[in-house]
């Protein structure tokens, strides 16, 4: 067999074993392959950028897991090629393609766990401080500030409740909708929303999953901004939304009931095509992921709905649900939202004012 080694591995070295062994990961698979001291040595003598010919036993499942790849015809072999030769060429930076690939998260499902005992205060003050100015306490009272005081995370939703029509809609169009379009100087096509994003190119892309909207079948759709329409990629049965929306969501309970849940990816080619190997380009994605969940929080509390988003997801599964190439689009978060339930776990109900209020760090919490 011919083989070479694959560009894209992380070796992690384990110092506090005895044999000094070492773990390979391979960004072509993702998985995790443990390797002695010796065998590091036999990778190591395997060059990257032309191919040699060795037979020995471990070879193949170096091959199989992507810290090798082979000139073989079958289908696996094929594929890892491409995706190494893919990887620079999408304009991935090594250190970004390492983090996004090695945090994707398959098969997994938390545990409800009691809150480790606090050791800090809620509020922090610095210890240091040359001195301190008191800002006017300056309260405003219009409808968009009521609407900020109003932005909670919603932890409970009435399980058999349906959102209007005209509530998707708007959260859809004020959300992820396009509301003017321009070019830059290359031409290239730019898009504005009512969130910011990097180079206005807006990568985002969302994928509703949906349970119960009135007029519209359960089932797992994409959003098309071109359009301001749902195309339906798969009819699901409201149960089975839920069950798939829990795995999805890495086993969180207190938000499986909801109506509507948004898949956010990215599509990593429109940012790298402008931002290619820039170190910074994959942290713009996620920085935008946090805005556009920022707008849904406002918009979903202006429809008196109830918000959520969450980072802890099954990445791969997502993926994998999609059908998307994880180098060139991924799952990054879900938003979702229904009607509340009359009580949630969390409860903001004590005011707080600057300079007056006295915060136990065990009464705390966030939102």
């Amino acid at each position: 067999m011919n083989v070479r080694r694959s560009a894209h591995v992380v070796l992690t070295w384990h110092p506090s074993r005895s044999s000094g062994d070492a773990t390979a990961f391979a960004l072509l698979t993702g998985e995790r392959v443990p390797l002695t001291r010796a065998r590091v040595a036999d990778l190591l003598e395997i060059p990257e950028n032309e191919f040699v010919a060795r037979d020995e036993e471990w070879i193949d499942e170096l091959c199989r897991t992507g810290v090798l790849v082979s000139d073989a015809s079958d289908r696996r072999s094929t594929e890892l090629r491409r995706r190494d030769e893919a990887i620079p060429e999408l304009g991935w930076d090594f250190e970004s393609a390492y983090f996004h690939l090695a945090k994707r998260l398959e098969g997994f499902h938390g545990s409800l766990a009691p809150p480790a005992e606090r050791t800090t205060e809620a509020l922090h003050d610095l210890p240091n401080s040359l001195g301190a100015v008191e800002l006017p306490l300056s309260d405003r009272d219009s409808d968009f500030y009521r609407l900020l005081l109003r932005r909670r995370t919603q932890r409970g939703f009435h399980a058999q409740g349906e959102l209007a029509l005209e509530q998707l809609s708007v959260l859809l169009r004020y959300v992820w909708g396009a509301h003017a379009y321009g070019r830059d100087g290359r031409g290239a096509p730019l898009l504005a929303k009512t969130s910011p994003s990097g180079g206005s190119l807006h990568p985002i892309e969302v994928y509703p999953l949906l349970s119960g909207v009135l007029g519209i079948d359960p089932g797992l759709y994409h959003y098309s901004v071109r359009a301001h329409a749902l195309e339906l990629m798969e009819r699901i049965e409201p149960a089975a939304v839920h069950e798939l929306a829990d795995h999805f969501m890495a086993g969180q309970p207190w938000f499986a009931e909801a109506q509507a849940f948004f898949l956010l990816t990215a599509r990593f080619e429109r940012s790298y095509s402008k931002y290619r190997e820039d170190a910074g380009a994959y942290q713009s994605l996620l920085l935008e992921a946090g805005h556009f969940s920022q707008t849904f929080y406002l918009v979903s509390t202006e429809l008196r709905l109830g918000p959520f988003v969450t980072s802890v997801i099954n990445h791969a599964d997502i993926d994998n649900r999609l059908g998307l190439d994880p180098y060139r689009e991924g799952a990054l978060a879900i938003c979702g939202c229904g009607l509340p339930a009359d009580s949630s776990p969390i409860v903001h109900d004590k005011p707080f004012v600057p300079r007056e209020t006295k915060l136990r760090p065990d009464r705390a919490s966030s939102g």
